[in-house]
């Protein structure tokens, strides 16, 4: 939201490098949540379940949990702006390379073949960590993307522009500026819509009152 937010402003070299503190510090906060699960990680198979073959093969594979976790963050932070800077094509082409076209096949043929190995926990492994190869592909395009292609000053002039938009749009529709979201008493009264609710709300309760029949308000013309 920071780099957006300095982005909105035209700041583009303060967002340029909020973004690159962000992606730094949640990097490393994954690393420490990531280090008592290796550290602890036969207690955590104990936690887990108590049957010890269980606990076994889980003890075999946590290493690439924690693979897993640090890809993701990586991932996750590389394309995190490109919607709100319009290059939204880019990220979905980054995750079918990613997942479909590198990472899926080579779990196959790990996982449903002998070509590469016959070892179970080797298997095993290769299937858990298909995901984090994805990940980590399209974490490394993403984050050279960014660095070396992405123009950031052009960025910030369309993220000003939509913001200014939106709030062009949102005094139009409320037929004049906007306080705090709301329209004013003097709004809702000059709305035709709302005077003619007005006006046959007051004749309805004029009738209700005097018991006189409700003229329709075309007829009265």
């Amino acid at each position: 939201m920071r780099t957006l937010k300095l982005m909105g402003t035209k700041d583009y070299q303060g967002a340029k490098k909020a973004y690159t503190i962000m992606c730094v510090l949640s990097f490393v906060l994954v690393a420490i949540t990531n280090i008592p699960l290796y550290v602890w990680q036969d207690d955590i198979g104990a936690l887990v379940s108590n049957d010890v073959l269980v606990q076994g093969w889980l003890n075999k594979i946590i290493w690439v949990l924690i693979l897993h976790a640090q890809t993701r963050i990586c991932s996750i932070n590389g394309g995190a702006i490109y919607v709100a800077v319009e290059r939204g094509t880019i990220k979905v082409v980054q995750n079918i390379v990613g997942f479909y076209i590198i990472a899926s096949p080579l779990a196959g043929v790990v996982a449903l073949t002998n070509l590469i190995t016959d070892d179970i926990a080797t298997k095993m492994m290769c299937c858990v960590g298909a995901t984090a190869v994805a990940q980590g592909i399209i974490g490394i395009w993403a984050f050279l993307d960014m660095a070396y292609k992405q123009d950031w000053e052009e960025g910030s002039r369309i993220i000003t522009e939509r913001a200014n938009n939106d709030r062009i749009l949102a005094q139009s529709s409320c037929g004049g500026s906007v306080i705090e979201g709301q329209r004013s008493p003097m709004m809702v009264a000059s709305s035709p819509k709302m005077n003619m609710i007005l006006t046959t709300s007051s004749l309805q309760q004029h009738q209700r009152i005097s018991g006189s029949p409700l003229r329709s308000v075309s007829s009265s013309r």
